[in-house]
């Protein structure tokens, strides 16, 4: 029979949740590459998407013709969103640093439950500044929308 280890449980579940966020966050797909149905299967799985404005900041709001933006404003939002996404990255590589000491952490022969509370938080804080960055983005693209565009994006 086989004995299940919680360290290793443990390990597992942070490696693969690390490799999926950072598959996801290394997606770069051009702009118009994605799906339509894309957002409203990310919208769930997301931590940094924002409902209230319809981008899940992979493809972002140059995918959308509908909202006919002009030049200027795809130029502007993309600048918008190469920040948020180099942002995100960084925030992402101190995430799995704190993960891959929670792994060492567990490996100890004499477990340092502070410790590892403490590296818990620190992935708490850094997906809450992930989640702020996406906020802030949101409300940077905000302003560079019209009414009409801002009205169209909530009703979607």
């Amino acid at each position: 029979m086989i004995r299940s280890n919680p360290r290793m449980l443990l390990g597992a579940a942070l490696f693969v949740g690390g490799a999926t966020a950072a598959v996801h966050a290394l997606a770069d797909p051009a702009p118009g590459a994605i799906p339509p149905d894309y957002r409203a299967a990310s919208a769930s799985m997301d931590p940094a998407y924002c409902a209230g404005m319809g981008s899940d900041m992979t493809g972002g709001f140059v995918a959308r013709p509908d909202l006919n933006l002009t030049a200027e404003q795809r130029r502007r939002i993309a600048k918008i969103e190469a920040s948020l996404r180099h942002a995100q990255w960084d925030l992402m590589g101190k995430i799995q640093d704190q993960e891959a000491q929670m792994n060492e952490q567990f490996n100890l022969e004499q477990r340092n439950d502070a410790a590892l509370s403490k590296s818990y938080r620190n992935i708490s804080d850094l997906r809450n500044q992930m989640f702020d960055l996406s906020l802030h983005a949101e409300t940077e693209i905000d302003t560079v929308l019209t009414e009409e565009q801002r009205t169209k994006l909530r009703n979607d």
